[in-house]
This record gives structure tokens, C-alpha cells and sequence, in this order.
């Protein structure tokens, strides 16, 4: 199973975020929260209509079930999404001193903290045991503003594939020989940093999920 991130802001009020659910979800489940494309906030954004939260097995669709429901009735949630796919750790690497030096596992590694998207929320779980990830709304803040402070420069310094390859980076492999694979990083980071700076703007904090 190829390991890809997807993010959906959701507002800091949302009662699922004040208690702990008992249950798990499927990853078929939370899949449906975030098209399997870049989506840019502010475009408009045709939701999956295949997937259908009441049709899957009552017994795993506690938070997917009521992200869903959130989803549907906030004026512009659906807008307020992205999928970078498999670039998060490409783009950790590009980004962060410590995993560029093999040390990214320190919590302190704000660009970590951005690709994952904050705190693991205990007690939701996807299938495999993937953890799903939230960031309240002031982390997002200044995330967004960190992320606003980076220049294409900075992902060119850094650009080497073998380099990636070298460190481990997942699915690093993927660009080689690709002719845009610079570009294809650029954008997906552009759009990160978009989501970002849309979540904040909006005052709602970040759900994430890797799966």
C-alpha cells in the first residue's frame, strides 16, 4: 500500500475533536474526506459520489462518518483540502535540516510537524493501524506563516534525487527520469503551503491522515 497524505481543515469547535472515540475507522472510510488529487483552496471541488458513509459498516465510521457530516454542512470545507500524495517525505527532505542529517525524528522538526499535521489524535486509528493526525488552529498559523517564508531557491539547493535516494526518502525512486520531477515537488508544496495559509486564514485548525 503506497503511503500518500491527505489534509481537511476543520473548525477548532468541531465536537469530534473534545472527545476520544472508541472505535476505528477504515481507510476506505477516511479516503472519501480528500479527492485523490492537488486540489488549490478557493477552487472549486467535486467530492467523490461513489462512497457513500452510510453504506459502509457502522461498526468503523465513527469519525470518518461525522468528518463527512462536517464536511457537507460548513459553507467552504469542501474547498479547504489537498492531497500531495507520496511527495510529504520528499518534501520533509527538501525543508528539514534534520532530515537531511538523519535526525527526523525530533519532535522540535516544525516542518514534521506540517507533512504529518500535528498531534497523533489518540484513539483513531485507520486500518493498519495508520494514525490520523490534527493541528489546532494556532500551530496552523504559524505554520502557514513559516511555510509562506520558503523560496524556490530553497528546494533547488537541496534538489538532488540521489541525495533522497541516499537518506531513504519514501518513494524517492519515483522520480528518477521523470523530466519534471522538480516541478511536480514545487507544486506539490505550493499547494501545502496554500492549504495551509486557507486553513489559517478560516481560524480552523488541520486533520490529517497518511494511508
Amino acid at each position: 500500500m503506497a503511503l500518500e497524505m491527505r489534509y481537511q481543515a476543520v473548525p477548532e469547535t468541531w465536537d469530534r475533536l473534545q472527545v476520544v472515540p472508541s472505535i476505528s475507522l477504515t481507510h476506505s472510510a477516511f479516503a472519501f474526506a480528500v479527492e485523490e488529487k492537488t486540489t488549490q483552496p478557493g477552487t472549486s471541488s467535486e467530492w467523490p459520489r461513489h462512497v457513500h458513509a452510510d453504506k459502509v459498516q457502522s461498526t468503523h465510521v465513527d469519525f470518518a462518518r461525522e468528518l463527512l457530516r462536517l464536511i457537507r454542512h460548513t459553507p467552504g470545507l469542501q474547498q479547504r483540502n489537498v492531497y500531495i500524495g507520496q511527495h510529504w517525505d520528499m518534501l520533509h527532505f527538501l525543508l528539514s535540516p534534520q532530515r537531511r542529517q538523519g535526525t527526523h525524528d525530533i519532535n522540535t522538526d516544525w516542518i514534521k510537524r506540517a507533512i504529518l499535521g500535528g498531534e497523533e489524535l489518540k484513539g483513531v486509528t485507520a486500518s493498519g493501524d495508520v494514525p490520523v493526525f490534527f493541528m489546532p488552529y494556532t500551530e496552523v498559523q504559524s505554520t502557514s506563516f513559516m511555510l509562506n517564508q520558503v523560496t524556490r531557491q530553497m528546494f533547488v539547493e537541496y534538489f538532488n534525487i540521489q541525495a533522497m535516494i541516499r537518506a531513504g526518502v519514501y518513494a524517492s525512486l519515483s522520480l528518477m527520469g521523470r523530466q519534471y520531477a522538480f516541478e511536480e515537488l514545487w507544486e506539490s508544496f505550493s499547494h501545502l503551503r496554500d492549504f495551509y495559509m486557507s486553513a489559517a486564514a478560516n481560524e480552523e485548525g488541520v486533520v490529517a491522515y497518511m494511508g
